[in-house]
C-alpha cells in the first residue's frame, strides 16, 4: 500500500513543528581560556541569546566535566566550588542575557594543570521529550599554574644550592 502524500506531507509538517518547538537558547562565552593562580578565581562572561517567541526563567548555569583534582569520579566535596551569581533570571521570546556565566574558586591546594569543561544554561521548563530545555554546551578552559613567585624562589634555591656545592669542590 502507498502511502497518500497528503498524508505524509502532514506528517513531515507536524515533525516540522515539534523540531522547531524546541528552545534555541544560545549560549556563548567571551572569555573561555582562563589562567589562575591557586586561590584565585576564574570569573566566566558570556551571552544568552534566546531566539524561541517565548520567554524561559534560567534557573543554573551546569558544568559538563567541572574543575576537579580528582583522578577518578569526583566528589561533591572534591569538585572546584563555584557561584552562579546571576541565577535566577527571566530571558524574554528574542532576547538576551550579557554577563558573569560561573565565578570559581580555585583551592589553594589545586594541582597545577588544565581543565576542560563546558556550561550549559538550563530553564525551569520541560520541552516535548520531557527533558529541561537547555542551551548548547559552551566550551572554557581553565589552567592553574603556579604563580610566578615560586619560580622564582624556586630558581633561586636552585642557583645557591650550585654555588654552594661548587664553593665546597674548591675548597678541597
Amino acid at each position: 500500500m502507498i502511502p497518500n502524500s497528503r498524508v505524509m506531507r502532514s506528517f513531515g509538517l507536524v515533525l516540522l513543528a515539534c523540531i522547531n518547538a524546541s528552545a534555541a537558547l544560545i549560549l556563548t562565552i567571551s572569555d573561555p581560556n582562563q589562567t589562575v593562580t591557586p586561590g584565585g578565581h576564574a570569573v566566566f562572561h558570556g551571552t544568552l541569546m534566546n531566539t524561541d517567541a517565548v520567554g524561559y526563567t534560567v534557573v543554573s548555569f551546569g558544568l559538563l566535566n567541572p574543575p576537579t583534582d580528582a583522578i577518578g569520579p569526583p566528589t561533591l566535596a572534591q569538585l572546584f566550588p563555584f557561584a552562579e551569581p546571576a541565577v535566577p533570571f527571566n530571558i524574554a521570546g528574542g532576547g538576551q542575557f550579557t554577563g558573569i556565566l560561573v565565578d570559581i574558586a580555585v583551592p589553594l591546594a589545586a594541582q597545577i594543570k588544565d581543565h576542560n569543561f563546558a556550561i550549559e544554561a538550563a530553564t525551569n521548563i520541560n520541552g516535548p521529550n520531557v527533558q529541561t530545555i537547555t542551551s548548547n554546551f559552551a566550551a572554557a578552559d581553565l589552567t592553574v599554574a603556579p604563580e610566578p613567585t615560586t619560580g622564582i624562589l624556586v630558581c633561586i634555591g636552585l642557583a645557591g644550592f650550585c654555588f654552594a656545592s661548587g664553593r665546597r669542590q674548591i675548597n678541597r
